[in-house]
């Protein structure tokens, strides 16, 4: 069994403020408005308020801008940890091949049989 180490993905702030839309009647937070009111009367109005026949202007609102920075999977061949960032990663010592999961992969000698495809083809070589 591979030895495997998973760091999961997480959103941080990223120290800057965004500028959004605000509904008080709704509460709806988003980037997304209308310009007419369900009476006609343009502006910056909340569609979801609007779908329901009342009339709610939106007000701008800063908030913390934050990122998703991806986790990172690694597996343990030949004594090191490989990380697994691509489609398809290689262990430089015994030629492995892992997906971006970690699972170990068929010898590339197998790859394509169904299909009659060689690695070459499947990794764009």
């Amino acid at each position: 069994m591979t030895e495997k180490r998973i760091t999961p993905g997480k959103v941080i702030d990223t120290g800057n403020k965004i500028s959004t839309w605000h509904c008080g009647t709704c509460g709806y937070q988003g980037s997304t408005g209308t310009w007419k009111a369900h009476d006609g009367e343009e502006g910056h109005w909340c569609y979801k308020c609007r779908e329901k026949g009342v009339k709610s202007p939106l007000t701008t609102l800063l908030i913390e801008e934050k990122r998703w920075e991806p986790g990172l999977t690694e597996v343990r061949c030949c004594g090191q940890w490989l990380p697994c960032t691509r489609f398809t990663n290689t262990c430089r010592s015994c030629e492995s091949d892992y997906n971006s999961s970690g699972q170990l992969l068929a010898p590339r000698s197998q790859w394509g049989e169904e299909t009659g495809e060689t690695a070459a083809d499947i990794l764009g070589l």
